[in-house]
């Protein structure tokens, strides 16, 4: 774990597990998003194509946000933290 200050480990955990919950939600309302905008004719309008571009952006986040800490625990040259380096900036 990473030490943080102020919080114990079990309140790091607490809150690393939350991310990966909120995460997977998120993750569930990306695949909803691009299903409708890919198998429904009437969502293919400017707006729609403009929430459907983000959602790729929100996978990356999302997919580093379930990575949680195991990147910067890894170490910063580490290929996980690399990876979860790029997710977030894409």
């Amino acid at each position: 774990m990473l030490a943080i200050e102020g919080l114990s480990d079990g309140q790091i955990d607490i809150l690393a597990r939350t991310e990966r919950i909120n995460s997977a939600f998120s993750l569930a309302g990306i695949f909803f998003v691009m299903g409708t905008y890919g198998f429904s004719r009437y969502f293919d309008k400017p707006i729609n194509r403009l929430i459907f571009f983000a959602s790729f952006g929100n996978l990356g986040s999302d997919i580093a946000a379930i990575m949680s800490d195991r990147g910067p625990a890894a170490g910063a040259t580490s290929a996980t933290c690399q990876v979860q380096a790029f997710l977030v900036q894409m």
